[in-house]
Formats: structure tokens, sequence, C-alpha cells
């Protein structure tokens, strides 16, 4: 039994526990304790019924937020990769072009410690 089920049915348990308790308790007359069980007969069948479609709809409410929810998440997985890609194409000519200078600028590096050892 699920946990809503489970709140679900103390929740109606209960009110009919309490209401129960609280007819026998009070002095009436046979027919105003009848009328009184038909009242409490009825809201509590009321209260059932309502408690009923809010479950399912809360129930169809968590079905379309899940779809909506794996749906973006691929939508974004998809995107994200497509732009890493995109970026990656974009920048690798930079990075190549200072990968060259980097290694021009260590061959000048120690052609010049070359230069200083021969000054000495």
């Amino acid at each position: 039994m699920s946990k809503l089920q489970s709140y679900a049915a103390g929740f109606i348990v209960g009110a009919l526990a309490g209401s129960l308790a609280v007819l026998l308790s009070t002095p009436k007359s046979g027919k105003e304790l009848r009328n009184d069980f038909s009242d409490v007969r009825i809201r509590l069948k009321t209260t059932a019924n309502e408690l009923k479609r809010d479950t399912i709809e809360l129930k169809n409410n968590i079905v379309k937020l899940s779809a909506v929810g794996k749906e973006t998440i691929k939508t974004i997985g998809s995107d994200l990769k497509t732009d890493v890609i995109n970026w990656k194409e974009e920048v690798d000519p930079s990075i190549q072009t200072l990968k060259a200078d980097i290694e021009a600028l260590k061959a000048k590096a120690e052609q010049a410690a070359i230069e200083i050892r021969k000054t000495k």
C-alpha cells in the first residue's frame, strides 16, 4: 500500500471513529441519532470522493511533470553536447596557434640561454 493510500485510509478511519465517538456520547433520540449517522455517512462519502479525485489529479500531474522533465533533460543534454562540439571546433584553431606560439617562445628562450652561456 502506498503512503498516499495509507494516509487516505487513516484519514477516513479517523474521521469515522471521531464522528462515531461524538455521536454516541451525545444524548439524542434514536431518530436524531439516525439522522446524524446519515449526515456523517454523506459527509464521509463526499470527503472520500474528493480525496479520490484529488489523488487521481495529483497522480496525473506527477506523470505529466515526469514526462516534461524527461523531455527537458533530453533537450538540454542534446543542446549541451552540440554546444560543446561547436565550442571545441571554434577554439581548436586558437589552441593550435597558442601551442605554436609557445613552442616558438620556448625555442627563443633556449636560444637566449645558449647566447647567455656563450657570453660568460
